[in-house]
């Protein structure tokens, strides 16, 4: 079971903290310091050879679903021209595990793979909305406009027979435009359905600043 739900103010006020290029944040502890030892290994072909934005995703029920992990999401410089690492993309979601070590997770259909390997044991309304809201938070890190901040989510539950659907969606904020959606199927049995596992990316960033 999940602790109870904190208020959903905490989740709005749960911000990330963006860092960009030139400089790097200072290493604050092992976990990024893992970070930025991966990161250096897989720019080593790059020209530039720091990402354009770090943001580490600080978020309660992030946080509440997968306590042993951290989670980074990874933006790469495209203008004038792409400087990605093979095997990433533009936005790649980076998740650290609790033994330290590093999964890149650069696409909706990896994010999908990840949840449907690691979500389950939903059983009530409630634990699916916290999962549901989780979920789009790092759906919304691999998203075309995800250096951008969203909106306040909007949640909906429904029960089919004795399965839950959680559907959670939230829209880019200007300039950048369009929304992210997700959707997740959860059994009687509490376990996710992976082939029912909808994440559907509908944004666009707003212009180089």
């Amino acid at each position: 079971m999940f602790p109870p739900r904190r208020a959903f103010l905490l989740l709005v006020l749960a911000v990330a903290v963006p860092f960009t290029v030139p400089g790097r944040p200072a290493r604050g502890d092992a976990v990024e310091d893992m970070l930025y030892s991966w990161l250096d290994n897989v720019m080593q072909c790059c020209v530039i050879k720091t990402p354009q934005k770090i943001i580490q995703i600080e978020d309660a029920d992030v946080q509440m679903i997968f306590p042993g992990d951290r989670f980074y999401a990874v933006y790469f410089v495209t203008r004038p021209r792409a400087d990605i690492p093979k095997g990433l993309s533009p936005q790649t979601l980076v998740r650290i595990r609790r033994d330290r070590s590093v999964d890149p997770i650069p696409s909706e259909e990896a994010l999908g793979n990840f949840l449907a390997l690691t979500l389950g044991n939903v059983r009530d309304d409630g634990q699916a909305r916290t999962t549901a809201l989780a979920s789009l938070r790092l759906a919304e890190a691999v998203a075309k406009a995800g250096s951008s901040p969203f909106e306040q989510p909007n949640i909906s539950i429904v029960r089919q027979g004795n399965n839950i659907v959680a559907t959670a969606r939230a829209a880019a904020q200007e300039p950048s435009r369009g929304e992210v959606a997700i959707s997740l199927e959860f059994g009687a049995d509490g376990q996710l359905n992976p082939d029912a596992i909808k994440i559907n990316d509908r944004t666009s960033p707003g212009p180089p600043s």
